[in-house]
């Protein structure tokens, strides 16, 4: 049963880190849509896009080349705060660890004597993890607001 509920623990920590990342690679590409005016019908996503943005490639939209591949380039490197801080984003979700990994990284067991302290110390993260991503979902949705518009 302790096993169960710190897996479910595992799982939930890196559905929230993924969920804030995209948040954040949305507020961003909303921000860019605004900016540069960019249609409806040919919508920039970082999400999609991060790979080749890091890698130094035009940015991609419908299996070709955005349109506005340049200008979308430029105008996410004049942003470099809010790049470092999805790149941290990123690169944590890319390395999130394996469950044994992850228990160990947070020194959590569910045997034995560490049992309990460690669901309770995996609640208090869970707790934290959420946080973040109440705060990361409100910044999109200002965003979002801010725009007036949203792309599907």
């Amino acid at each position: 049963m302790d096993r169960t509920r710190l897996q479910s623990e595992w799982k939930t920590q890196q559905a929230l880190l993924s969920l804030q990342t995209h948040a954040l690679d949305g507020e961003i590409s909303l921000q860019a849509a605004k900016t540069l005016d960019i249609p409806s019908d040919q919508p920039f996503w970082l999400s999609q896009n991060w790979d080749a943005y890091i890698g130094g490639r035009p940015m991609m939209w419908d299996n070709e080349e955005h349109p506005q591949s340049d200008a979308i380039r430029q105008f996410l490197d004049s942003r470099p705060e809010q790049i470092a801080e999805i790149r941290q984003l990123h690169e944590r979700l890319d390395n999130f660890p394996d469950f044994e990994r992850w228990l160990e990284q947070n020194e959590l067991d569910y045997r034995g004597d560490k049992a309990e302290a460690s669901l309770e110390k995996a609640d208090r993260m869970q707790e934290h993890a959420i946080a973040q991503k109440d705060i990361a979902m409100m910044r999109s949705n200002r965003a979002m607001q801010a725009l007036g518009r949203s792309y599907g």
